[in-house]
């Protein structure tokens, strides 16, 4: 998949420019139908937050729920107008999206900043550590573990979700931020 930038115009449409071509999200099916998917697979809690509002838009017109699923994740995650492609060579680039709800909204950290649903929580910390560089031993003191059990989980997730290296699980899991999360973890 090519590189993708999302933004919301001023006229409150979302828009993808992808090289020179600027289009609406809405007429982006493809991309849609791909989104939707990943989003379900990768983001749980958002995916069902995201549809509970998409469906009382909608009626439960199947078609346009996609799309207001898809269309909201992208507003709250993806919608600065900036340098960096949100989605490149496959990958999901997470972004910190100005909010004037920040600090009040209820769907902060559930559809903005949302949690990968493909973790648990403890490998979601392993993971967030490991995307910033540290090692086993590193990670494991920051998580009171061993360095083994810290490896252990690495291998697990990375097993489980078909990577082939260490490499890959951070070139996969980078884009998706995890270490913004740390925070709630202490």
């Amino acid at each position: 998949m090519e590189s993708k930038e999302f933004y919301v115009s001023p006229e409150g449409e979302t828009h993808v420019l992808s090289g020179r071509s600027d289009t609406l999200l809405r007429h982006e099916v493809k991309l849609v139908e791909h989104l939707y998917g990943v989003i379900r697979g990768c983001f749980g809690e958002a995916f069902a937050r995201c549809q509970s509002y998409a469906r009382v838009l909608c009626r439960q017109n199947a078609g346009l729920v996609m799309f207001h699923t898809v269309d909201r994740f992208v507003r709250c995650n993806f919608s600065n107008r900036d340098l960096h492609p949100d989605i490149c060579a496959g990958r999901m680039e997470l972004e910190d999206v100005p909010c004037h709800l920040r600090g009040v909204c209820p769907d902060e950290r559930v559809i903005c900043k949302p949690k990968c649903t493909l973790l648990k929580d403890n490998e979601e910390r392993s993971i967030a550590e490991l995307c910033l560089g540290f090692d086993y031993v590193e990670a494991g003191e920051r998580a009171c573990e061993s360095a083994s059990g810290i490896r252990h989980k690495w291998h697990a997730v990375a097993q489980r979700l078909s990577f082939k290296s260490r490499h890959e699980l951070v070139r996969h899991f980078r884009g998706l931020h995890l270490e913004r999360r740390l925070a709630v973890y202490g």
